[in-house]
């Protein structure tokens, strides 16, 4: 079975890194925040990105590189 690419905007948030674990088994997992990954997901493979999402260069650039089959978009200004 071939996994799908999940990108998880909000990633260090703690939604975005519980969802992150819990979808490992399923999906090849990417997070991107402008944090760094959380200390939840540390010893998971998860592939994170830093990066504001108002980088709109950066943005395309990681989206085009990873070629997601979803992307659920948890980030916010807290």
């Amino acid at each position: 079975m071939i996994k799908k690419n999940l990108i998880i905007t909000g990633g260090s948030g703690y939604i975005g890194s519980a969802l992150a674990v819990v979808s490992i088994k399923n999906y090849n997992v990417f997070t991107i925040d402008k944090k760094t990954k959380n200390f939840f997901i540390r010893n998971q493979k998860i592939k994170h990105f830093k990066c504001n999402l108002n980088n709109i260069k950066k943005i395309k650039k990681i989206i085009k590189s990873i070629n997601p089959d979803v992307i659920v978009h948890l980030a916010a200004q807290s």
